[in-house]
């Protein structure tokens, strides 16, 4: 373990030069996930380094100092407390054997191979009770109006702002949300990617939990935990502007995205921190999805449509995982492929085997994605059309999601976007709630009957509006969130 600076050499050496270092068992060294660790001091008993990490940790509360007994681990102090070296108890002297009984559980210090999202280690380590080391406060942008009181939810609290509704219809200052982080800041190794901050996470949690388009600022102001002023200092806007709305057209083709939301409605947040690291980290990436699927729909239907299929793709990742195992790929290209499940058949079994064993990849994503929403799917929509009408059940869902997944997949294989159709305003269903469905896609074929009445017969073939589909991807989204604990 070296030094990264001269500087840090130079300290090293200033305190080991006049000692002999064979005469020393235990050392100290300072802990910096930037810069790496820096050896400090040699000791000769256990006593000596764990005074000397304690007062250090005391002084510095972002670093870690690891006291090493010849080359092993054996403790790590940090925020002027010491523990063993896999957080889960207190310090023990290496001389004396282990306490007995059962080591308390901290997950956010436990060493796992496992990504987490920063805010779920963050909440995870509030509820243990440990002291906030500093906070920061962020503006959330929306369209939407935001009502109710402040709410507390772990160490995040949301801070109604009372702007109103927005005269413009563009994005404003709507509340603040104030980080109190228990655990490092920094990002780590071990973060969950997905191309935000911590305060993004949260932003993308508020966004799908209320349904409303959601973005979160720069910081605006500091506390820490040290400073005079408990009301902290306010920073300027720096590295991330203003998130900025265009305007689309006057019928939103997306209208239950703007609403007049509540802060109350956030409950569902208190089940965050009790999903696994892989659940959490799956539910962030798909938040994020979401949020951005929100953000540029009234100006990029097209993307938003790749956006929210994804946001499924990485939730049904993590729910379904293993379950292509215990599917037929032949099955699977009977139900998702009939025409090339014919088409193999003439060739005898062993062809139709054959060929499904190398489609099972690609059917296989198909049906994870279909089985996801027809295990999680929501409840209707509260207001619904006169005409163009879905059918809400599995069975009604399950040919417009395979539809939905084709033309994504047709998009992002061979930038052919979605038909025109479903990324513009959804017409009228005659009673003021937009149609559900479109019955005239280029090139169908459309009985006779529906199109002259569509609403007689429930589509069950034919893809989704966009409101429709994001109405569906919010709201199984939020149902396997609800159950997944």
């Amino acid at each position: 373990m070296g030094s990264e600076t001269d500087e840090d050499d130079a300290t090293a050496s200033s305190l080991t030069e006049d000692s002999d270092p064979a005469s020393y068992r235990f050392t100290v060294h300072e802990y910096d996930g930037g810069r790496g660790s820096t050896l400090l001091m040699f000791f000769g008993s256990y006593a000596g380094a764990r005074a000397f990490a304690l007062e250090k940790s005391q002084a510095t509360r972002d670093r870690a100092f690891r006291i090493f007994d010849e080359g092993d681990l054996v403790a790590v102090a940090m925020n002027g407390a010491v523990t063993d070296p896999s957080g889960k108890g207190p310090d023990r002297n290496p001389d004396t054997p282990p306490p007995s009984g059962r080591a308390e559980w901290h997950p956010w210090l436990e060493k796992n191979p496992e990504e987490r999202p920063q805010s779920w280690a963050n909440w995870n380590a509030n509820d243990r009770e440990k002291p906030p080391r500093s906070a920061e406060e962020f503006e959330l942008y929306s369209d939407s109006e935001i009502r109710g009181i402040d709410r507390d939810a772990g160490p995040y609290r949301f801070m109604n702002m009372l702007a109103g509704a927005s005269p413009s219809g563009l994005a404003q200052p709507v509340a603040t949300v104030r980080i109190q982080h228990v655990t490092s800041a920094n990002p780590k190794d071990d973060d969950a990617e997905h191309g935000g901050r911590h305060v993004d996470e949260i932003a993308a949690l508020v966004s799908l939990t209320l349904g409303v388009r959601v973005r979160a600022g720069d910081r605006t102001r500091y506390l820490d935990r040290q400073d005079e002023d408990p009301a902290g200092q306010p920073r300027s806007q720096s590295e991330v502007l203003r998130p900025v709305l265009l305007p689309g057209s006057r019928t939103p083709i997306i209208a239950h995205a703007k609403r007049v939301a509540d802060l109350d409605e956030l409950d569902l947040l208190d089940l965050y921190p009790q999903l696994s690291p892989p659940a959490a980290c799956a539910l962030v990436r798909a938040a994020r999805l979401y949020q951005a699927a929100l953000w540029d729909s009234e100006r990029d239907a097209a993307l938003s449509w790749i956006l929210l299929s994804s946001a499924i793709e990485a939730a049904a990742g993590v729910a379904l995982k293993g379950s292509e195992k215990k599917w037929s790929a032949v099955e699977m290209m009977r139900e998702l492929d009939p025409r090339l499940y014919e088409a193999c058949k003439a060739g005898g079994e062993s062809v139709v085997k054959s060929v499904a064993d190398t489609q099972k990849g690609l059917l296989g994503a198909t049906k994870k994605f279909v089985t996801f929403v027809q295990d999680f799917m929501p409840d209707a929509p509260a207001a619904r059309p006169d005409e163009c009408v879905q059918d809400w059940s599995p069975a009604g869902l399950e040919q417009p999601m395979r539809e939905i997944y084709a033309l994504r997949s047709r998009h992002l294989h061979a930038g052919i976007p979605f038909p025109w159709e479903l990324r513009g305003v959804p017409l009228s269903g005659g009673n003021g709630v937009p149609r559900e469905w479109y019955a005239w896609l280029p090139h169908d074929e459309i009985p006779v009957h529906l199109t002259r009445d569509p609403k007689s017969v429930p589509n069950t073939k034919r893809p989704v509006h966009l409101h429709v589909f994001a109405h569906i991807v919010r709201g199984s989204l939020l149902k396997w969130w609800a159950t997944r604990p």
